[in-house]
């Protein structure tokens, strides 16, 4: 923008030229200074660029690592749950067992011993 004012327009003679030299000079460093700008640039976007992509692929590993983590956590917790019911429902329904064997201890003999061995169920009674 300089190189294009109206600096010395008006001059002649030696102080003419020099001032033409002037102006090609500042015209050529500003075209250098923008080249090296636009290499840098370039450079700068370059790298940003194979940063960025490196960035998503560490990301995307994580959160499939973190995904594979959070579904096998939650099958083990499911599995845990079913193995809980199981243990409950068992627990109760040897009480219930206790219970009916503490009632029908007038019962007969034969029948107690259904009872103990598992043979009679507690439904059955």
């Amino acid at each position: 923008k300089l190189s294009n004012s109206a600096l010395g327009k008006g001059e002649t003679g030696t102080m003419h030229s020099c001032m033409d030299v002037f102006i090609r000079e500042t015209d050529e460093t500003g075209q250098i200074a923008l080249s090296c700008a636009k290499a840098l640039n370039d450079d700068v976007a370059t790298y940003l660029s194979v940063f960025k992509d490196e960035q998503r692929e560490t990301r995307k590993e994580s959160e499939d690592c973190m995904r594979r983590t959070i579904r096998a956590k939650k099958t083990s917790y499911e599995q845990m749950q079913r193995c809980k019911t199981a243990y409950e429902r068992a627990c109760t329904e040897a009480e219930k067992s206790s219970e009916m064997l503490k009632q029908n201890m007038g019962q007969p003999q034969k029948r107690l011993d259904q009872l103990k061995r598992g043979d009679v169920t507690v439904n059955q009674i």
